[in-house]
């Protein structure tokens, strides 16, 4: 009979921790669905965290594992889109790749949680330092095809923002971990109520700690306004073509040909109002690259504009007498002239290279045959480039590089004369799904992080100009071809930031601080 009631207790524990962990997941997605609810962020952990309470190794994974799936599901539903935009898949055969997908991100929670309840099962009090560190380890480098990071979800939150300039994204999920330990340190002594004196100096600490960064963040945001507002005001068009998306090289649209693409008739809208720059966003292959005909038809028709334009196209090149791809980026100067290419650096995994067998011929054979025109096998640029157009200085990123804060970071510390950051892409493959804006909002974060203007510049939409705060200068609409012209304002001599000269001070004082946990985790086991 006592068996049979253990047993009862043991299965109800259970359940009510899995939806607890559950329960979590969907509260901590919310933002990344509709970002002006970014306060659940705040407190979105702490079912978890109480739920892992007592909570044995395995069953801390499994926790963790459910909290992965209901979050990854709510916040990533668009992977089947993806998917299915790309490959045209049967449903069932886009639903097998899409929990794959889901599974595989759901271990970063579950492995964070496991190592989380090993760290504290002997120490509880360690869990307020504990949960911050592996919370901002795991968030920025965890590999994953799509990086999420926590601060992502906070581009409403402007005065929770400032702070990133000392220490990027990372300081920011830090501070998230450590809100969401307190919250559920608080609960737990009230409902125990059992106080630990201990507990309480870390929790006064903590709070004080965030008290202090909200601070600045609130005395940032209207000091950056003024800053702002003294700045030289530069217009800067770009476009939105609104161009379906093709694996494959489509033909020519209706009324037009490859030496004169929508995206150049767009352009023409925007002389009249004498840009000083004209941004063409990541789109369809162009044929730039490789045909003359039609690199020399681009070249005459910004001479006409007498406005230098920006472009994305592949190339090809050989390096070294060996033949090389390049997903690129253009600069022609008013003249049409050719004045500078970018080539990317940070390429997409299994899209524009294999991880780890890179070099392999059978195992890149077989990506190939799995993800078809999809996979195109890019070679990585070397160094970060600046496009200069007047007394703009722009450094360009393409597509998912802007996601990446400390490659954004090293990118403007190797060029610190930049004084305002260009990200093109394309984002027609995730349908009309919630991915674009997610998109969107980390991109808001490298202008802080950097102190500069961001012209974020989608297919698709929606594209937007960030200042240096934060602030939305211009957001469009999803899903609607345009074209844009807005007064950017830059500033004379950019200061680079503490994240931008060391963005990874942060991340070493958190490594140093887990091995520091680890060690002493062991020395309490012995």
């Amino acid at each position: 009979m006592r068996t049979q009631s253990i047993n009862t207790i043991s299965r109800y524990l259970l359940a009510t921790r899995s939806i607890a962990a559950i329960f979590s997941g969907l509260l901590v997605a919310i933002p990344y669905n509709v970002p002006q609810l970014y306060l659940i962020t705040w407190f979105g952990f702490v079912p978890i965290l109480i739920a892992l309470q007592g909570c044995r190794l395995r069953g801390a994974y499994v926790l963790g594992l459910l909290f992965g799936l209901s979050f990854y599901l709510s916040a990533a539903s668009w992977i089947s889109d993806f998917i299915d935009n790309f490959k045209d898949y049967s449903t069932t055969h886009t639903y097998v790749l899409s929990i794959v997908f889901w599974v595989y991100c759901a271990q970063l929670p579950a492995l964070m949680f496991l190592l989380f309840r090993w760290l504290t099962q002997r120490s509880h009090c360690l869990s307020l330092l504990t949960f911050p560190v592996l919370t901002a380890l795991f968030y920025g480098f965890f590999p994953m095809l799509f990086s999420v990071q926590l601060g992502e979800s906070q581009s409403y939150f402007l005065a929770a923002l400032q702070g990133i300039e000392f220490t990027g994204v990372f300081g920011l999920d830090f501070l998230i971990g450590l809100v969401n330990a307190c919250f559920a340190a608080l609960i737990t002594q009230h409902y125990l109520k059992k106080v630990n004196p201990s507990d309480q100096w870390l929790i006064a600490g903590a709070l004080a700690g965030f008290s202090l960064w909200l601070g600045y963040g609130m005395y940032a945001v209207p000091h950056w306004d003024t800053v702002i507002n003294a700045q030289v005001k530069t217009s800067i068009a770009f476009i939105q073509p609104n161009e379906e998306p093709s694996a494959s090289i489509p033909p020519a649209a209706p009324g037009f040909s490859k030496s004169y693409p929508p995206e150049l008739a767009y352009t023409e809208l925007l002389k009249a109002d004498s840009p000083e720059l004209i941004i063409i966003p990541e789109t369809r292959y162009k044929g730039y690259f490789r045909y003359d005909h039609i690199n020399s038809a681009f070249q005459r028709h910004v001479d006409n504009l007498n406005i230098p334009v920006i472009f994305q196209d592949n190339e090809q090149a050989y390096i070294n007498n060996e033949p090389k791809k390049y997903n690129s980026a253009v600069l022609l100067n008013d003249n049409g002239k050719h004045s500078a290419t970018y080539r990317k650096t940070k390429r997409v995994p299994f899209g524009e290279y294999l991880p780890l067998f890179d070099e392999w011929a059978p195992a890149k054979k077989w990506v190939v045959e799995l993800f078809g025109d999809f996979f195109i096998d890019f070679s990585a640029g070397n160094e970060p480039t600046v496009f200069t157009a007047g007394q703009i200085k722009a450094l360009p990123l393409i597509c998912y590089e802007v996601m990446f804060s400390d490659f954004v970071a090293n990118s403007v510390n190797a060029v610190p004369h930049s004084n305002v950051l260009i990200t093109i892409s394309n984002n027609g493959w995730f349908g009309e799904t919630r991915q674009p804006y997610q998109h969107l909002n980390s991109s808001l974060l490298r202008s802080v992080e950097t102190r500069l203007p961001m012209i974020h510049a989608t297919n698709n939409g929606p594209s937007a100009v960030f200042l240096a705060n934060g602030r939305r200068l211009l957001e469009t609409p999803y899903h609607q071809s345009a074209a844009f012209v807005t007064q950017v304002p830059l500033a004379t001599q950019p200061t680079p930031t503490l994240f931008t000269q060391h963005p990874y001070w942060f991340v070493y004082l958190c490594i140093a601080v887990l091995t520091t946990l680890i060690i002493f985790r062991i020395k309490i086991k012995k």
